[in-house]
């Protein structure tokens, strides 16, 4: 039998086909659901069914395997590199390496493969009725081929629009159940340029227009029955696949390609699924992203409503009862027949018990390989996976290019011979709509994840490209290895991306990078602050805002509330404001001395001056405190300064309370080392704004220390909220989830890594910044994490378990702060 190819012209994601069908393509965006207790698996399976009991008339579901390729994903962050940033040999060098290294790994490992969804959902459209009759005087011949299903070779742009229409608005309704997105005219294109090099290594390329647009086929614009209408060049689609494709066998089809690559697939029909699977347990579909070879799924789904589902059901129940009474005259009934009887009637309680549609399935898997004995095992493996689990897998042998017709985007149904009806639960139980991607598959290789050791990429300056926050935290307890994989991203955002960072560094557990990391040595610029004279007035408000004596007013204001326990009922508040006052009309240089002295000096009529006095007093004691000469400048110091593109600031002496200690209880250095925490934020709020065309990353160590002062919550609301219009991320590092305990900072932290914790109180609190439950399971992984391994929620709110790999050994011993004997690799933290 002869067949053609079924689709004629695609538009943005509607898809016209030969049969005069519209078919609307959306990617589904994919849900998290490994770590979700029982309950709430439930609950996304009620979702997920209530999703196909609305999916349409006639739609169709694919599960696309997609291969990493690491030389093309490499190459492409090496052509986006800036040739003239001073680390691009370093960056491409660090790129290339890291490609070999991961293709030595796939060779050694096997390739690992993540899933794209995507559905296709034909859209209804109106036939020609008795109420049609204006219609069919004014279009007669339109409305008589609509009738006859009679092929169009024309589409109307009225049908166009109409289409585009309907697709918006079963969007809407269904993003509600599952996220997705109208697929893009590119994404609709590669979908059919990859049929014919389905297993073939390489990635499949898109075509473009000269002028770099999106390529969509060709069609004439042309008038029809007075109405602007459009004529497709249906040979313009066949030109995305130019290979010859040859059943062989009657098991197996080629797809002989042009560049001589050869593409073996063999498709593989359901014919029966098992009574009485169990969920959760029974994810028929999910399974697969278990199993190391790359399987497509074909879904193919028309509905029957429930009343018509009844009827036909009963029917098939009058039919097996019929054959039961005249086999039981004068045989014993086969169990095949008794099978069947007990079928129906389990499916008739549960639509009845549901009032859901009918759905009729035909699944087919589809496995390709570029060898055909590989392509042979990998079928084995499957059918015998599933049959193992009682399912029925068949290898249709005369059918198989029928199958590929089939597999074909919004190309409808080839055969009927394997349609199983099953009730929306039992599909949504497949957890077709599960994806365990983790990152974006855009940015720097980071790590691994699942049992697969998939590879997990990760570009930060993403979240603000989409107008979201890029802000991160890192939490857990010590030597989890939190502030080494927070420099390790910083880094590789510094290679790849060319981002400008500035690392908090109160611990001072970065005075080794220079000497590891040689060929980053003139691009780190590590200033030390000390009580010394060089460090004096290095953090004065006035000095970090020489340029807005407003900002610089609220600082220097909430530097000695905060110090000195101050309220603004008191009236230190308000000799505090009045001295304020008297800086902005003074000739002298804005300082925090000049803002001491006129405390200091209020004339005796003043009623404030005891008070003004007693608090210059105390300021005079404090400049005595070593690291508090940071704080008190003249107006004449050059401040801080950063220029390279790794910025380390680090402060001597610096008595960090412990997170756990009440604040009442600190001790004066401790309290003043917190208390310094805030113009250092706020520098870090000037250093971001700086140039909004170049990424920047802020990374706070010990950011608790920040939240323990109102102006500090205040200044990291304000860098973690204000990250996407800064085109800037701030990296938080902290021991414990309570350290972002504000709901302003929650909210706009988007990257979360969850390192090991001790006590099951902080493990169900992260777990609930995580969006998870605190199962026994989910409590039990975060207390086992290994070290450099986390729980990693990335932009799309997905949730996976991250091993962090770093590749090179140099950037081992810099970021390393283990002591002594007991540094390893693997206890890096």
């Amino acid at each position: 039998m002869n067949y053609e190819f079924p689709i004629k012209y695609f538009e943005e994601n509607l898809i016209f086909n030969k049969r005069g069908e519209c078919w609307a393509c959306y990617q589904i965006l994919g849900v998290s659901y490994d770590y979700l207790s029982k309950d709430k698996k439930i609950m996304l399976l009620n979702r997920v069914t209530r999703f196909i009991s609305n999916i349409g008339e006639e739609a169709q579901l694919l599960i696309i395997p997609v291969a990493q390729d690491i030389r093309k994903h490499q190459e492409a962050l090496m052509d986006a590199m800036d040739r003239s940033d001073p680390l691009y040999a370093a960056s491409h060098a660090h790129a290339k390496g890291t490609m070999h290294y991961l293709e030595q790994k796939i060779k050694d490992n096997g390739a690992t493969n993540d899933y794209n969804i995507y559905l296709l959902t034909k859209l209804e459209r109106q036939r020609i009725s008795g109420g049609n009759f204006e219609e069919l005087i004014k279009k007669p011949m339109k409305a008589i081929n609509e009738l006859f299903d009679v092929e169009q070779k024309d589409i109307l742009e009225s049908d166009i629009r109409a289409y585009k229409e309907v697709a918006v608005n079963y969007y809407q309704s269904q993003n509600r159940r599952i996220r997705m997105e109208p697929a893009s005219v590119e994404t609709v294109q590669w979908l059919y340029r990859r049929l014919t090099r389905r297993g073939v290594s390489g990635s499949v390329k898109v075509r473009q227009n000269v002028d770099g647009s999106a390529w969509k086929p060709a069609a004439a614009p042309i008038l029809k029955d007075g109405e602007k209408a459009v004529r497709p060049l249906q040979t313009d689609v066949l030109t995305l696949s130019e290979a010859l494709i040859n059943p062989k066998e009657h098991r197996y089809i080629t797809c002989e390609n042009t560049d001589g690559t050869i593409s073996y697939q063999t498709f593989l029909s359901m014919a029966s699924v098992p009574d009485g699977m169990i969920f959760p347990g029974g994810e028929w579909l999910l399974l697969l992203q278990d199993y190391p070879y790359a399987t497509e799924v074909c879904a193919h789904i028309t509905t029957i409503e429930y009343r018509e589902s009844l009827k036909k059901i009963g029917g098939k129940k009058q039919e097996i009862e019929s054959q039961q009474e005249h086999v039981a005259q004068s045989a014993r009934i086969p169990d095949e027949l008794r099978a069947a009887a007990s079928e129906a009637n389990q499916l008739e309680a549960e639509l009845r018990r549901t009032r859901d549609p009918l759905c009729k399935v035909s699944v087919t898997f589809c496995i390709a390989s570029d060898d055909k004995d590989l392509m042979e095992a990998h079928a084995k493996f499957v059918r015998e996976r599933y049959e193992d689990k009682q399912f029925m897998v068949e290898r249709p042998m005369t059918d198989q290019f029928k199958l590929f017709m089939e597999c074909i985007p919004g190309a409808g149904r080839y055969m009927t011979d394997y349609i199983i009806p099953l009730p929306p639960r039992t599909v949504a139980g497949s957890m077709f709509a599960v994806t365990r991607l983790l990152g974006d598959n855009l940015g720097p290789y980071i790590g691994t994840t699942g049992v697969l050791d998939k590879l997990v990429f990760l570009d930060l300056a993403r979240a603000c490209r989409l107008n979201n926050s890029a802000s991160a935290f890192f939490w857990g307890t010590l030597g989890g290895g939190k502030s080494f994989n927070a420099n390790l991203l910083a880094y590789l955002n510094v290679l790849y991306a060319g981002a400008k960072v500035l690392i908090v560094d109160p611990k001072g557990d970065r005075d080794r990078w220079k000497d590891c990391l040689p060929y980053l040595a003139d691009q780190i610029s590590t200033i030390t602050l000390s009580p010394d004279d060089k460090g004096q007035g290095s953090l004065d408000p006035f000095i970090i805002y020489r340029d807005d004596i407003n900002q610089a007013a609220e600082l220097a204001t909430n530097i000695l509330c905060e110090y000195f326990g101050i309220t603004s009922k008191d009236l230190e508040y308000t000799a505090i404001l009045a001295a304020i006052d008297q800086i902005r009309i003074t000739a002298g240089k804005p300082c925090m001395n000049l803002l001491a002295e006129i405390l200091a000096d209020f004339p005796d009529e003043d009623e404030l001056k005891p008070v003004a006095k007693n608090l210059a007093r105390k300021i005079q004691l404090l400049r005595r405190a070593g690291m508090a000469k940071l704080l008190f400048g003249y107006g004449d110091e050059d401040g801080l300064r950063f220029t390279k593109k790794i910025n380390i600031l680090q402060i001597q002496n610096m008595t960090m309370p412990n997170a756990e200690t009440p604040k009442q209880d600190y001790t004066q250095e401790e309290r003043l080392s917190t208390v310094l925490m805030l113009p250092i934020a706020s520098f870090c709020m000037k250093f971001a704004a700086a140039n909004r065309s170049e990424f920047d990353i802020i990374v706070f160590d010990e950011s608790w220390a920040l939240n323990t002062t109102q102006m500090g919550k205040k200044l990291t609301n304000s860098l973690a909220r204000m990250g996407r219009s800064l085109y800037a991320s701030a990296i938080f590092i902290g021991h414990s989830v309570s350290d972002v305990d504000s709901p302003g900072l929650r909210e706009a932290i988007t990257y979360k890594f969850c390192f090991k914790a001790k006590t099951r109180e902080e493990i169900i609190k992260s777990l609930q910044f995580l969006n998870l439950e605190a199962t026994d399971e989910n409590v039990e992984l975060v207390m086992k994490l290994p070290n450099r391994t986390c729980l990693f929620q990335d932009l799309e709110g997905h949730v996976g378990v991250l091993r962090f790999d770093v590749i090179w050994q140099d950037i081992i011993d810099a970021f390393d702060t283990t002591p002594g004997e007991e540094k390893t690799r693997s206890d890096a933290s």
